[in-house]
């Protein structure tokens, strides 16, 4: 039997062009360092790996501003088969606007002119409903108690308004487009990181435990799967947290539990 191939999109924003959003200093860390624990499961569950990392401006194509971002997604559009499972990580911030949608900022976000600099709830539901087979959305846009969120058109202040990160996940799962979503935190929690995590986020830190070390895995198979998944970054985020921080995962009750990674032996 033909081994199914793991497409990946890793996204990861810093060195925003509004210096107002330079509070966070490891998504392109978290990005680079997923894509290596990803890269490792070919030969696994997987028949091949194939991976499109778009967080630097150094990188040829890599610069997460809209474009490249979106393009990112074309790609998984046309590489993808029904057969095949496609994971797409995004770190970075998110904002809310004056109608409580949610936006992840790209790395040339402006928020007076979000259509054309950064990525709306609406624009991802279309990205990924267009890509075949099963698709995993993993969030990572709230970090360090500084993400920019809007409320009656006033951008708020660090410490002060924060969007339910629950509330955006369960908005992805209410299409029916076979994709499971985890995010960062839930509630209206912020999504923290830390030099201490190895220069990581701590969702992404616990991400990657669970997978390049294997840590999800809970039975002999070494398979982990997305409850597995779940299981693992809900506890240990929280360990690393001190239980600031509760990463919650939503899938829809049409899609079975399923494998998404092998422990490496």
């Amino acid at each position: 039997m033909l081994k199914p191939k793991l497409h990946a999109l890793f996204v990861g924003v810093t060195n925003y062009v509004n210096p107002d959003y330079n509070d966070i200093q490891y998504s392109a860390h978290d990005a680079d360092d997923l894509a290596g624990a990803w890269l490792a499961q070919k030969g696994g569950l997987y028949a091949d790996v194939e991976v499109k990392i778009v967080d630097e401006p150094s990188r040829p194509d890599g610069d997460p501003t809209r474009s490249n971002v979106v393009d990112g997604f074309y790609w998984l559009q046309h590489t993808a088969k029904s057969r095949d499972l496609t994971l797409i990580f995004l770190a970075g911030h998110g904002y809310l606007d004056a109608k409580q949608n949610f936006w992840f900022l790209t790395r040339d976000a402006d928020t007076s002119r979000l259509r054309s600099t950064a990525i709306s709830t609406d624009d991802l539901h279309d990205l990924i409903a267009s890509i075949p087979g099963k698709k995993v959305l993993f969030i990572d846009a709230c970090h360090s108690g500084a993400a920019a969120v809007a409320y009656n058109s006033t951008r708020a202040d660090k410490g002060g308004l924060k969007f339910d990160m629950g509330k955006v996940v369960n908005d992805f799962t209410t299409v029916e487009s076979g994709l499971v979503v985890f995010a960062a935190s839930t509630g209206t929690e912020w999504a923290n990181e830390s030099i201490e995590w190895d220069r990581h986020g701590a969702f992404a830190k616990a991400l990657i435990d669970a997978i390049r070390e294997g840590r999800a895995a809970l039975d002999p198979s070494g398979r982990i799967t997305t409850d597995m998944l779940d299981l693992y970054l809900e506890d240990h985020v929280k360990d690393m947290t001190n239980g600031a921080q509760h990463p919650v995962m939503n899938r829809p009750n049409l899609i079975p539990d399923f494998p998404i990674a092998l422990a490496q032996h």
